[in-house]
C-alpha cells in the first residue's frame, strides 16, 4: 500500500536552507514518518497532501510543535485541510473569482504517451463516469484561423505564390459550432485536450462539445481597445463517452478520414472495425480450443498468419504466443458453453471484451506513480474573466503553487515566417472562390488572431505557438499599471510580491528535443518543420507563491507594451450601426416569421444556425452518388429529435445554415429551413429541393455571425506577438534586422539620397 505524499515547507522557520517549498515521496508505512524525519532534518512541516492506492486524496495542516511527548511524534498533528481556517480562505478566494473548484491535487497530466513515438499524451489520476465533462469549464479558447491560403498567397486562385511552413496541420481543426461561421474557409486550434489528446481508434473515451459563443465580454459598443483582442470562442468542453478509469490515457476520436489522408505508417494503423474482428477471430478460436492441449504458440502463429492473409491489420493484432493469449484474456471468461447456449447478445459482449483487451494490449499500461513522476500537471490553471480591463479571459490558480514550480508546461508548434499570418483584402469570384484583390500587396490590411497568441521576438522571423492554456496567461509588469491583481500585486509593500507571478524558460529535462533544437538553425528547424516534426516546449515557472483563486500573468515584454500603447493612444471606437451580438440574440425567446423580418430584420452582423445531422442516404459521399426519388413526407419530416440532449448529437450533430419559415405560437417550436453545407454536400441541396423540418424546437436554433462580421474581423483590432526574453533567444535563430539598426539603415539610406 503506497502513499504519494506532498509536503509543503515553511522555509522561515526551518532550521536549514531549503529552495523548496515543496517535496514529494513515495512512502508504504504512511506521512508520520515522513514527519518525524522532516523533524530530524531540522524541516518544519506546514502542509500534506496524501494520496492513497485508490487514488482517494486528503490534505492536512500541520502544527508547529516541536515536542514529542516521549512518543516519537509528539503534538505534530495534521488535521484535514477541509477542517482549517487556511483551507477555508482559500476556497473563499476561489470562490471570490468564480473559480468552480478548489482541488489541492492535479487531475490531469501530461507525460510520453502510451502509444509508442505519438509524443505526448494526457493522463487522469481520477476516474471519470460516461457522460462526465472533464472540466469543469473549457481548458483554455479555441483560436479561429481563416482563409489561410488565399491571405498568405498559397490558394489555387492566387499569383503571388507563399511557401506556408507551419507544424499544424496535424493539430488543428476544422471549424465546428460558432467558429465555422467565421468565414469561408475555417480552421481552428483547440489547446489541451484538443491538441495533446492523441488518437486511438478504439480505445478513444472523449468527445467535444462546443459553448455557446460570447462576443459580450468586452461589447463592440464599449469603444474598449480590446475589442477584437481576443478569441470569443471559448473553446471545447470535452465530455467522457465511456467510464475512463484512473491511469488511463485520455484518447480523442480523429476520425478514420484523419488515417486515411496519409500515407506510410498510416495505413497499417488497425482501425475500430479491426480490433472488432480480431476480437471475433479469438472468440471463435476460444470457442473451439479453450482450454485445450492442442492450443500452443504453434497453433496461434498459424491462426495469426492465416487471418493476416485476409485482413491484415486485423491479423496482426492478434495474440501470437500463449504469452499474449493469457494478458488478452485477462478478466475474460472461456465462454464456450455461454456462447453456445445463450442469446446473441451475450457472445457479442463477449467478442467486444476479447476486442477491448487487444486494443489494451497495443499500449503501454500506465501506472499513477508513473503518470505523477513522468508527468506534468495541466489542471493548475482555470479561465475566467481575466481581472485585467480589456484582456478577456484569464489563468487562475486552482490550488496553491510553490514558488519554482511549473504552473503549465507548453508544447509549442511553429509557424517559419510570420508574414504568413498577414491578411489582405479579399473578395468572391463569380464561382464563389476567394482571391485577394491586390495580390502584388504586400503591406497587409491584418493579421490573423492567431498571432496574438504566439511567441517570437523581434530578431526572428519565427513564431512560436503554445498547445495547452498557457494562452490564457495574461501580460503584468511594474513598467506601467493595467488594474486588476496585477495592480493589486503592484502595490504590495513587499517589493517581491511586485509584478507578475510567473515567467517564461525553455523546457528543462521533461521535452528533450527541446536542448538540440535550441542548437538548430532556423534553415534545420524549417526541415523538420516540413517533414511534419515538433520539437520545441516552453514552461511556466511560478517567481513565487501563488495562492488558489489568484490571477497568473507573465511579463509580455516591453515591445508589447509599446505596441499596446499605441494601439490605446490611436484607437477609435467601432460603428456599432446596425449591429447586436450574437449572444444577446441567443436570448431572444421568439424568433421572426419572414413577414415579420420584412419589418423588423436582423442585424446585418447575424445570421441563424440549426442544429443536424443527416442520415446516410441524403449525404453525397463520392463522385459516384445517384439521386433516389424521395417522396415529399422526407424532406419535410419532423425536426423534434434534433436537440442537444439526443444521443447522436454529440457524435453527429452540426450546426447548419437556416431559416425561419413558420412559427408555432401554441407550442413555440418552429419550421425551418436547411441549406447546404461545406463539407457535407446533400442530394438535396444538389437537387434543389427544399429542406424543411417541422416541429423543431427554438432551442435548437441559434443565432451565429455572418462571415467576417465578428469583432476578430475588425481591420484596426490589436494585433501583437508576446515576446521571450532576450537572454533565451538563440544567436543563430536572429534573421531579423534590429529595429535601432533598421532606422539607422533607413537614415543613412536617406542620406545618400540627399546627396545624389
Amino acid at each position: 500500500f503506497m502513499y504519494h505524499i506532498k509536503i509543503r515547507i515553511n522555509r522561515q522557520s526551518s532550521s536549514i536552507a531549503l529552495g523548496l517549498s515543496y517535496l514529494e515521496v513515495m512512502m508504504t508505512k504512511g506521512y508520520k514518518h515522513l514527519i518525524l524525519l522532516s523533524a530530524f532534518l531540522g524541516l518544519n512541516v506546514e502542509k500534506v497532501v496524501v494520496v492513497a492506492a485508490d487514488n482517494s486524496s486528503e490534505e492536512r495542516t500541520c502544527s508547529s510543535s516541536n515536542d514529542t511527548n516521549g512518543s516519537g511524534y509528539g503534538s505534530r498533528s495534521c488535521k484535514k485541510e477541509k477542517d482549517t481556517t487556511t483551507n477555508a480562505a482559500a476556497q473563499a478566494q476561489a470562490q471570490a473569482y468564480k473559480i468552480p473548484t478548489y482541488k489541492p491535487t492535479c487531475q490531469y497530466y501530461m507525460a510520453p504517451s502510451s502509444i509508442s513515438g505519438a509524443g505526448f499524451g494526457i493522463y487522469t489520476t481520477e476516474p471519470i463516469s460516461k457522460s462526465s465533462y472533464l472540466t469543469e469549464v473549457p481548458d483554455a479558447p479555441s483560436i479561429v484561423c481563416t482563409d489561410t491560403d488565399v491571405h498568405a498567397g498559397t490558394g489555387a486562385n492566387t499569383g503571388a505564390k507563399k511557401e506556408f511552413i507551419w507544424n499544424h496541420e496535424d493539430y488543428i481543426w476544422d471549424g465546428t459550432g460558432a467558429g465555422e461561421f467565421e468565414a469561408l474557409s475555417v480552421s481552428e486550434s483547440v489547446m489541451t485536450f484538443g491538441s495533446l489528446c492523441n488518437y486511438h481508434t478504439y480505445l478513444h473515451n472523449v468527445k467535444p462539445w462546443s459553448p455557446e459563443y460570447d462576443d459580450t465580454i468586452t461589447p463592440r459598443a464599449s469603444g474598449s481597445p480590446g475589442v477584437g483582442a481576443y478569441s470569443y470562442h471559448p473553446g471545447y468542453h470535452f465530455k467522457a463517452t465511456r467510464d475512463i478509469k484512473s491511469g488511463e490515457e485520455i484518447f480523442a476520436n480523429y476520425g478514420d478520414e484523419w488515417l486515411d489522408g496519409r500515407t506510410g505508417y498510416a495505413n497499417s494503423v488497425p482501425r475500430a472495425e479491426d480490433f472488432t474482428t480480431a476480437g471475433k477471430i479469438l472468440a471463435t478460436t476460444m470457442k473451439n480450443l479453450g482450454g485445450s492441449p492442442d492450443l500452443n504458440d504453434s497453433v496461434l502463429a498459424t491462426i495469426n498468419t492465416v487471418a493476416k492473409h485476409f485482413d491484415k491489420r486485423a491479423g496482426s493484432i492478434l495474440p501470437k504466443n500463449m504469452n499474449q493469449l493469457d494478458k488478452v484474456m485477462k478478466d475474460v471468461q472461456d465462454g464456450k458453453s455461454d456462447a453456445e447456449n445463450d442469446e446473441d447478445n451475450t457472445e457479442s459482449e463477449w467478442e467486444d471484451k476479447l476486442a477491448r483487451n487487444i486494443a489494451d494490449g497495443t499500449v503501454m499500461q500506465r501506472s499513477l506513480d508513473w503518470i505523477r513522476t513522468e508527468g506534468l500537471c495541466l489542471d493548475n490553471l482555470v479561465p475566467q474573466i481575466s481581472t485585467l480591463p480589456d484582456a478577456g479571459r484569464g489563468a487562475f490558480a486552482q490550488r496553491f503553487i510553490g514558488k519554482g514550480e511549473v504552473v503549465v508546461p507548453a508544447p509549442l508548434l511553429q509557424i517559419m515566417d510570420y508574414s504568413t499570418l498577414f491578411m489582405f483584402d479579399l473578395d468572391i469570384d463569380e464561382d464563389g472562390n476567394l482571391f485577394r484583390v491586390d495580390e502584388e500587396e504586400v503591406v497587409p490590411s491584418g493579421m490573423q488572431m492567431f498571432y496574438n497568441y504566439c511567441f517570437s521576438h523581434h530578431e526572428t522571423s519565427m513564431l512560436m505557438c503554445p498547445q495547452t492554456n498557457a494562452i490564457i496567461l495574461n501580460h503584468c509588469s511594474t513598467r506601467r499599471s493595467y488594474g486588476g491583481d496585477c495592480e493589486r500585486y503592484n502595490n504590495n509593500k513587499d517589493i517581491n510580491q511586485r509584478g507578475p507571478n510567473a515567467k517564461v524558460r525553455w523546457a528543462t529535462s521533461w521535452d528533450p528535443d527541446t536542448s538540440s533544437w535550441l542548437n538548430l538553425s532556423l534553415a534545420n528547424i524549417k526541415a523538420l518543420v516540413k517533414k511534419r516534426q515538433r520539437g520545441l516546449s516552453l514552461e511556466f515557472i511560478a517567481t513565487r507563491e501563488i495562492q488558489p483563486g489568484e490571477e497568473v500573468f507573465i511579463d509580455y515584454g516591453e515591445g508589447w507594451e509599446d505596441e499596446w500603447d499605441e494601439h490605446v493612444n490611436s484607437h477609435k471606437p467601432v460603428n456599432v450601426d446596425n449591429y447586436i451580438p450574437t449572444k444577446e440574440l441567443n436570448g431572444l425567446k421568439v424568433l421572426r416569421t419572414p413577414d415579420e423580418l420584412e419589418d423588423t430584420p436582423y442585424p446585418e452582423n447575424a445570421q441563424l444556425a440549426c442544429i443536424y445531422w443527416p442520415s446516410g442516404n441524403e449525404l453525397i459521399e463520392d463522385e459516384n452518388g445517384t439521386y433516389e426519388e424521395q417522396d415529399e413526407k422526407y424532406w419535410s419530416e419532423d425536426g423534434s429529435q434534433y436537440i442537444e440532449s439526443h444521443p447522436d448529437y454529440l457524435e453527429y450533430g452540426w450546426l447548419w445554415s437556416c431559416e425561419v419559415v413558420e412559427r408555432n405560437d401554441e407550442h413555440n417550436t418552429y419550421t425551418v429551413e436547411l441549406f447546404s453545407k461545406k463539407g457535407a454536400e446533400t442530394l438535396w441541396s444538389v437537387y434543389g429541393i427544399s429542406r424543411h423540418l417541422k416541429n423543431y424546437a427554438r432551442e435548437s436554433i441559434s443565432f451565429v455571425n455572418e462571415p467576417y462580421q465578428s469583432d476578430q474581423h475588425l481591420v484596426n483590432a490589436f494585433r501583437s506577438y508576446i515576446r521571450i526574453p532576450d537572454d533565451i533567444l538563440p544567436e543563430q535563430w536572429k534573421d531579423m534586422m534590429p529595429v535601432d539598426e533598421e532606422e539607422d539603415f533607413d537614415e543613412e539610406e536617406e542620406f545618400d539620397e540627399e546627396e545624389e
